[in-house]
């Protein structure tokens, strides 16, 4: 299984640093463009190793209610890791005074209002914020992450977030490489719990060290979490060989998506990986 999670989490970080290097070139135009190539680049890739890589998008107009841009969904043991994922844009090398964040009508920071919406799932899903880097892949920087984009664990961003009073006032440049600053001091601290890149959240998430397994219910066409103060659920949609023949596992998935306005949906059946190696040694 040691095998199977570095393959996985090692493509998902090599489709990044493509799209680094498409972005840093200007042909991935925007952060919405990135997502949307990043996602693409992984279901074309796993696709071949199984029918149970579902891909599905979404052009959305409203905020998210989960406060991220795409999920991804993970088959795994018994259950389903669910991991949220907040993008950002912030282009640290070619505009380092861009303004990626806003204040609101209701006073408060659009990205803090995102994190205060994740916080409502942190205690079943794994969720992390990641931030898309316009320099090239391999620009030497102590700070950033060399290749990819640079992700920081809700939690982290999170507790930065209040103690440095950022919901009342828009965040930057200076206070994004603040708080990767901060996170590669956790991470220097406790390297076997956090990370600073994509391959480091997938690999966390399928080691079971980030997000909770969670069981199906009957029958297993949904997974179900609950809000950490258990006043809120939300039923995912997860594929199966019932519902994508009867087709219903489109539908439900277009419900879910435009009820929740998230952009992207990725799941992975790792089991069926694990089976295609074993079958191919």
């Amino acid at each position: 299984m040691e095998k199977i999670i570095n393959v996985i989490s090692n493509i998902f970080y090599e489709n990044d640093i493509e799209c680094r290097d498409e972005y840093s070139k200007r042909t991935i135009s925007s952060e919405d463009d990135y997502t949307s190539v990043f996602c693409k680049l992984n279901r074309d890739t796993f696709k071949k190793w199984s029918y149970r890589f579902i891909n599905r998008k979404f052009n959305k107009s409203e905020e998210s209610r989960f406060g991220a841009d795409f999920i991804i969904v993970f088959r795994i043991y018994s259950g389903c890791k669910i991991c949220f994922v907040e993008a950002k844009g912030p282009r640290i090398k070619t505009s380092p005074n861009y303004n990626w964040d806003k204040i609101g009508i209701n006073g408060n920071s659009h990205f803090s209002d995102q994190l205060l919406r994740q916080a409502k799932w942190s205690k079943m899903a794994a969720i992390w914020e990641m931030f898309y880097n316009d320099a090239l892949p391999g620009a030497p920087d102590p700070t950033l992450d060399l290749s990819g984009s640079d992700c920081v664990w809700h939690q982290i961003a999170f507790e930065y977030c209040q103690a440095n009073g950022y919901l009342k006032k828009s965040w930057n440049n200076r206070s994004l490489l603040n708080l990767l600053n901060i996170r590669n001091k956790v991470i220097h601290r406790h390297d076997d719990l956090y990370g600073k890149n994509i391959r480091d959240m997938i690999y966390k998430i399928l080691k079971c060290s980030k997000g909770s397994l969670i069981s199906f219910t009957d029958p297993e066409d949904f997974i179900v979490i609950e809000s950490n103060e258990g006043d809120l659920t939300a039923k995912i949609p997860v594929p199966n060989l019932t519902n994508i023949n009867q087709g219903k596992l489109l539908e439900n998935l277009d419900a879910f998506m435009t009820g929740y306005n998230l952009k992207d949906y990725l799941f992975f059946d790792v089991r069926n990986l694990v089976d295609t190696n074993n079958n191919s040694a």
